[in-house]
């Protein structure tokens, strides 16, 4: 099967629905099909994929001016363009692909809105049919997504939205983590930041918004007060990364809370055997592949009640409002001194993780439905 992948990102960031995305192209290139990706460029796309024999990477550039970080306001006008303008030459490269390169997918899979307007003029023309992954939900996606030839859902949070709001059901495909990869034995950075003693808590996240980690800086200075050993260790880039180094430095946490910013994908297991325990209060979450990494490594969990992520953690953490500030430090001194509790959560996170978040399993759903789209 010849699969093209649109996604505009996962060639610049590292995120959750870009490491789906990863891992989803050298799946199917190690299963002998024939992947192509048109992608931004950047430096985000690990070896592995860059020298696979199976996967051919097109580039386009960022637009003139635009920042990677350009999305930081869905109010800012310039986001409109660059999003049109971007959507605009994918379509002429995968136009001049198909005429003079004789490019020919049987399928595309999309992942966002942007790279489905292109592929809807696309499928008009070559008659490509188009796979639409919804890695969480808003309305102009899951609208779009009901005029794809097949979907796809991170979470059962989205399907019932999809079926509630735009009457369809997506194919629920969770996401998985590699326990060959991820997992609590080997070397760690600890020592760059804390002493042995120190209590880690831990986040990896992309430092945006609706990760909403400035509640996690400001249970910092609570639990600073009361707990000396508990520190913080925050794992990412983003729009927010001055203001969130602000905020700490405001709050007198030089001591309390390091910015790790942007690491190598291949040193990210490594930052999660870091931890002590994982905390993210974000806003919503369509899935959270950090979660089911954080499991694998042996993490307990405390996040949020916002969108799937009770669905994803269940019972291998605690979940809290996402802006209870109180809550997140209280709960995070709790799991501090009761290491019989975050046990009880790291087990239940390897259960989960085996059995419920096996990455070939959720892989294979995805390679059986690209399949039979292909043959129709």
């Amino acid at each position: 099967m010849r699969i093209l992948f649109l996604h505009r990102w996962v060639g610049l960031h590292e995120g959750g629905t870009e490491t789906n995305v990863k891992n989803s192209i050298l799946f199917l290139a190690d299963k002998g099909h024939q992947v192509s990706l048109i992608t931004v460029r950047g430096d985000a796309l690990p070896q592995a994929i860059i020298s696979n024999s199976n996967i051919a990477i097109y580039y386009l550039p960022l637009g003139w001016g635009e920042s990677k970080f350009s999305y930081a306001s869905m109010y800012d006008p310039r986001l409109y363009f660059y999003t049109g303008w971007y959507a605009l030459r994918l379509l002429l490269k995968i136009v001049w692909l198909h005429s003079v390169k004789k490019f020919r997918p049987q399928v595309m899979s999309v992942h966002f809105s942007t790279e489905f307007l292109a592929a809807w003029v696309v499928r008009a023309l070559f008659n490509i049919p188009i796979s639409f992954s919804l890695e969480g939900y808003t309305t102009m996606e899951a609208s779009l997504a009901k005029f794809s030839n097949i979907q796809f859902a991170c979470s059962r949070d989205v399907v019932e939205k999809c079926q509630k709001n735009f009457g369809y059901r997506p194919i629920v495909r969770w996401h998985g983590a590699s326990t060959k990869r991820f997992s609590s034995q080997g070397s760690n950075f600890k020592n760059q930041f804390f002493s042995v003693d120190d209590f880690v808590v831990l986040s990896v996240c992309r430092l945006e918004p609706r990760k909403n980690i400035s509640t996690l800086i400001k249970a910092a200075a609570i639990t600073a007060k009361q707990e000396s050993n508990i520190k913080y260790l925050l794992v990412g880039e983003g729009v927010e990364s001055d203001l969130l180094h602000d905020l700490a430095a405001q709050l007198s946490l030089g001591d309390y809370v390091k910015f790790a910013g942007r690491v190598a994908e291949a040193d990210l297991p490594a930052y999660y055997r870091s931890g002590d325990i994982y905390v993210l209060p974000t806003l919503y979450e369509g899935f959270g592949i950090v979660y089911i990494e954080a499991m694998a490594s042996g993490l307990p969990i405390i996040s949020t009640t916002a969108g799937a992520v009770p669905e994803v953690v269940r019972d291998a953490g605690i979940l809290l409002d996402p802006m209870d500030v109180s809550g997140f430090a209280r709960e995070i001194i709790n799991l501090y001194k009761s290491p019989s509790l975050r046990n009880r959560f790291r087990e239940r996170g390897f259960y989960l993780v085996s059995n419920d978040y096996n990455l070939e399993k959720w892989m294979s759903i995805f390679e059986e439905g690209l399949l039979r789209m292909a043959k129709n």
